[in-house]
Protein backbone atom coordinates (compact mmCIF):
# COMPACT_ATOMS: atom_id res chain seq x y z
CA UNK A 1 0.00 0.00 0.00
CA UNK A 2 2.87 2.27 1.06
CA UNK A 3 4.78 1.85 -2.39
CA UNK A 4 1.07 2.48 -3.97
CA UNK A 5 0.70 5.70 -2.10
CA UNK A 6 3.53 6.90 -2.73
CA UNK A 7 3.60 7.12 -6.30
CA UNK A 8 0.28 8.87 -6.16
CA UNK A 9 2.41 11.53 -3.79
CA UNK A 10 4.75 12.29 -6.38
CA UNK A 11 5.25 16.31 -6.69
CA UNK A 12 2.36 16.38 -3.67
CA UNK A 13 4.65 19.30 -1.31
CA UNK A 14 2.17 20.74 0.73
CA UNK A 15 0.53 17.93 4.19
CA UNK A 16 -2.66 18.90 3.68
CA UNK A 17 -2.67 18.25 -0.17
CA UNK A 18 -0.77 14.94 0.96
CA UNK A 19 -3.18 14.18 3.35
CA UNK A 20 -5.60 14.45 1.05
CA UNK A 21 -3.89 12.24 -1.14
CA UNK A 22 -3.45 9.30 1.62
CA UNK A 23 -7.21 9.62 1.94
CA UNK A 24 -8.23 9.23 -1.20
CA UNK A 25 -6.21 6.10 -1.95
CA UNK A 26 -7.43 4.81 0.82
CA UNK A 27 -10.84 5.23 0.53
CA UNK A 28 -11.60 5.34 -3.13
CA UNK A 29 -8.35 3.61 -4.55
CA UNK A 30 -8.45 1.10 -2.46
CA UNK A 31 -11.97 0.68 -1.60
CA UNK A 32 -12.58 0.89 2.26
CA UNK A 33 -15.41 3.48 1.80
CA UNK A 34 -17.34 0.42 0.63
CA UNK A 35 -16.92 -1.87 3.75
CA UNK A 36 -19.24 -0.93 7.07
CA UNK A 37 -17.42 0.58 10.16
CA UNK A 38 -17.40 -1.10 13.10
CA UNK A 39 -17.67 -0.44 16.43
CA UNK A 40 -14.90 1.46 18.37
CA UNK A 41 -15.08 -1.50 21.06
CA UNK A 42 -14.66 -4.29 18.62
CA UNK A 43 -10.82 -5.53 18.45
CA UNK A 44 -9.62 -5.03 14.71
CA UNK A 45 -5.95 -5.59 14.50
CA UNK A 46 -4.01 -4.01 11.41
CA UNK A 47 -4.03 -8.12 9.70
CA UNK A 48 -7.69 -7.52 9.55
CA UNK A 49 -7.96 -3.87 8.49
CA UNK A 50 -5.60 -4.95 6.03
CA UNK A 51 -6.54 -8.61 4.68
CA UNK A 52 -10.42 -8.61 5.35
CA UNK A 53 -10.98 -4.80 5.30
CA UNK A 54 -12.43 -4.64 8.32
CA UNK A 55 -11.79 -1.32 10.40
CA UNK A 56 -13.17 0.96 12.70
CA UNK A 57 -11.94 4.17 13.86
CA UNK A 58 -9.09 1.92 15.92
CA UNK A 59 -7.78 0.38 12.93
CA UNK A 60 -8.48 2.80 10.25
CA UNK A 61 -6.79 5.25 12.75
CA UNK A 62 -3.43 2.54 13.34
CA UNK A 63 -3.47 2.00 9.36
CA UNK A 64 -2.95 5.79 9.03
CA UNK A 65 -0.35 6.08 11.34
CA UNK A 66 1.39 2.92 9.91
CA UNK A 67 1.57 4.48 6.67
CA UNK A 68 2.08 7.87 6.95
CA UNK A 69 5.92 6.21 9.01
CA UNK A 70 6.66 5.22 5.82
CA UNK A 71 5.86 7.94 3.61
CA UNK A 72 7.39 10.16 5.44
CA UNK A 73 3.92 11.82 6.75
CA UNK A 74 4.22 12.65 10.77
CA UNK A 75 0.58 11.12 11.70
CA UNK A 76 -0.27 10.10 15.24
CA UNK A 77 -3.24 8.59 16.96
CA UNK A 78 -5.48 10.65 19.19
CA UNK A 79 -7.92 8.57 21.52
CA UNK A 80 -10.45 9.87 24.14
CA UNK A 81 -13.34 8.20 25.69
CA UNK A 82 -15.20 5.88 23.09
CA UNK A 83 -13.10 7.12 19.53
CA UNK A 84 -9.53 7.23 17.90
CA UNK A 85 -8.43 9.76 15.27
CA UNK A 86 -5.35 11.34 13.88
CA UNK A 87 -3.50 14.18 14.07
CA UNK A 88 -0.79 15.39 11.59
CA UNK A 89 1.93 16.75 14.54
CA UNK A 90 4.06 18.20 11.45
CA UNK A 91 4.84 21.69 10.95
CA UNK A 92 1.35 23.03 11.88
CA UNK A 93 -1.49 20.54 13.35
CA UNK A 94 -4.70 19.69 11.27
CA UNK A 95 -7.04 16.17 12.25
CA UNK A 96 -8.40 13.63 10.13
CA UNK A 97 -11.77 12.06 10.92
CA UNK A 98 -10.66 8.17 9.65
CA UNK A 99 -14.31 7.14 9.98
CA UNK A 100 -15.41 9.98 7.60
CA UNK A 101 -13.28 9.24 4.68
CA UNK A 102 -10.10 10.77 6.10
CA UNK A 103 -12.25 14.30 6.31
CA UNK A 104 -9.50 16.95 7.20
CA UNK A 105 -10.59 19.29 10.55
CA UNK A 106 -8.30 22.14 11.61
CA UNK A 107 -9.10 21.81 15.14
CA UNK A 108 -10.45 19.20 17.20
CA UNK A 109 -14.39 20.97 18.10
CA UNK A 110 -16.15 19.16 15.24
CA UNK A 111 -16.09 16.37 17.70
CA UNK A 112 -19.08 18.34 19.72
CA UNK A 113 -21.09 17.82 16.84
CA UNK A 114 -20.02 14.82 15.26
CA UNK A 115 -19.69 12.04 17.89
CA UNK A 116 -22.86 10.15 19.37
CA UNK A 117 -21.98 9.74 22.73
CA UNK A 118 -21.87 11.24 25.92
CA UNK A 119 -18.10 12.29 26.05
CA UNK A 120 -17.55 15.10 23.20
CA UNK A 121 -15.43 17.49 24.92
CA UNK A 122 -12.67 18.23 22.75
CA UNK A 123 -10.47 18.75 25.53
CA UNK A 124 -10.83 14.91 26.57
CA UNK A 125 -8.77 13.79 23.88
CA UNK A 126 -4.81 13.35 24.14
CA UNK A 127 -2.49 13.01 21.12
CA UNK A 128 -0.56 9.98 21.89
CA UNK A 129 2.90 8.81 21.15
CA UNK A 130 4.09 5.25 19.73
CA UNK A 131 4.18 2.97 22.50
CA UNK A 132 0.80 4.52 23.60
CA UNK A 133 -0.36 3.46 20.86
CA UNK A 134 0.53 -0.03 20.99
CA UNK A 135 -0.85 -0.29 24.43
CA UNK A 136 -4.11 1.08 23.23
CA UNK A 137 -4.50 -1.95 20.10
CA UNK A 138 -3.17 -3.93 23.19
CA UNK A 139 -5.98 -3.17 25.77
CA UNK A 140 -8.40 -2.97 23.45
CA UNK A 141 -7.66 -6.89 22.15
CA UNK A 142 -7.88 -7.34 26.32
CA UNK A 143 -11.06 -5.89 26.41
CA UNK A 144 -12.45 -8.22 23.50
CA UNK A 145 -10.88 -11.29 25.58
CA UNK A 146 -12.32 -10.17 28.23
CA UNK A 147 -15.99 -10.16 26.98
CA UNK A 148 -14.92 -13.55 25.31
CA UNK A 149 -13.94 -14.95 29.30
CA UNK A 150 -10.32 -15.53 27.92
CA UNK A 151 -9.52 -13.72 31.30
CA UNK A 152 -6.06 -15.02 31.68
CA UNK A 153 -5.29 -14.17 28.06
CA UNK A 154 -6.78 -10.62 28.79
CA UNK A 155 -4.95 -10.30 31.77
CA UNK A 156 -1.38 -10.96 29.81
CA UNK A 157 -2.27 -7.95 27.41
CA UNK A 158 -3.39 -5.21 29.47
CA UNK A 159 0.10 -5.92 31.64
CA UNK A 160 1.67 -6.08 28.36
CA UNK A 161 0.54 -2.88 27.65
CA UNK A 162 1.27 -1.68 30.79
CA UNK A 163 4.69 -2.34 29.80
CA UNK A 164 4.77 0.28 26.66
CA UNK A 165 3.11 2.39 28.34
CA UNK A 166 2.81 2.45 32.61
CA UNK A 167 0.36 4.92 32.63
CA UNK A 168 -2.37 4.33 30.49
CA UNK A 169 -5.22 4.18 32.45
CA UNK A 170 -7.47 2.32 30.14
CA UNK A 171 -5.02 -1.16 31.07
CA UNK A 172 -4.78 -0.17 34.85
CA UNK A 173 -9.02 0.13 34.11
CA UNK A 174 -8.95 -3.85 32.79
CA UNK A 175 -6.89 -5.16 35.51
CA UNK A 176 -8.97 -3.80 37.99
CA UNK A 177 -12.10 -5.29 36.21
CA UNK A 178 -10.61 -8.66 36.14
CA UNK A 179 -9.75 -8.38 39.65
CA UNK A 180 -12.92 -7.75 40.85
CA UNK A 181 -14.27 -10.15 39.08
CA UNK A 182 -11.67 -12.45 41.11
CA UNK A 183 -12.96 -11.60 44.32
CA UNK A 184 -10.01 -9.43 44.84
CA UNK A 185 -11.79 -6.55 45.95
CA UNK A 186 -9.12 -4.69 47.56
CA UNK A 187 -7.13 -4.55 45.11
CA UNK A 188 -9.40 -4.21 42.63
CA UNK A 189 -10.26 -0.94 44.81
CA UNK A 190 -6.54 -0.17 44.56
CA UNK A 191 -6.10 -0.65 40.45
CA UNK A 192 -9.27 1.67 40.06
CA UNK A 193 -8.19 4.44 42.08
CA UNK A 194 -4.45 4.54 39.97
CA UNK A 195 -6.27 4.47 36.41
CA UNK A 196 -8.54 7.39 37.93
CA UNK A 197 -5.52 9.49 38.98
CA UNK A 198 -3.96 8.64 36.03
CA UNK A 199 -7.23 9.94 33.96
CA UNK A 200 -9.94 11.54 35.70
CA UNK A 201 -12.13 11.35 32.82
CA UNK A 202 -12.29 7.58 32.79
CA UNK A 203 -16.15 6.83 33.33
CA UNK A 204 -15.57 3.13 33.39
CA UNK A 205 -13.18 3.35 36.53
CA UNK A 206 -15.59 5.53 38.33
CA UNK A 207 -18.24 2.86 37.56
CA UNK A 208 -16.01 -0.09 38.34
CA UNK A 209 -14.76 1.71 41.64
CA UNK A 210 -18.36 2.35 43.29
CA UNK A 211 -19.44 -1.31 42.15
CA UNK A 212 -16.92 -2.57 43.40
CA UNK A 213 -16.96 -0.58 47.01
CA UNK A 214 -20.27 -1.04 47.17
CA UNK A 215 -20.26 -4.89 47.02
CA UNK A 216 -18.31 -5.33 50.24
CA UNK A 217 -20.57 -2.46 51.88
CA UNK A 218 -19.01 0.29 51.40
CA UNK A 219 -21.08 2.98 50.41
CA UNK A 220 -19.43 6.40 50.73
CA UNK A 221 -19.22 8.87 48.30
CA UNK A 222 -16.17 8.55 45.89
CA UNK A 223 -14.93 12.04 44.91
Amino acid sequence: LATEARGQLQGVTAAVDAANVLSNFLYNGVGYANSAVLSADVFVGLDQVLEGRQWNCVGMSLLYVALGDRLGIPLQMVAGYGHVFVAYSGTGTFYLETTAGGRLEPTREYLRQYLPFPCTDPTAYVSLNPRESVALCLTQMGLAMQRDQRVELARSLFTLALDFAPNYAEAHGGLAFLLAADGKRAEAITTFERAISLNPDFREGYGGLGNTLAAQGDTRIVK
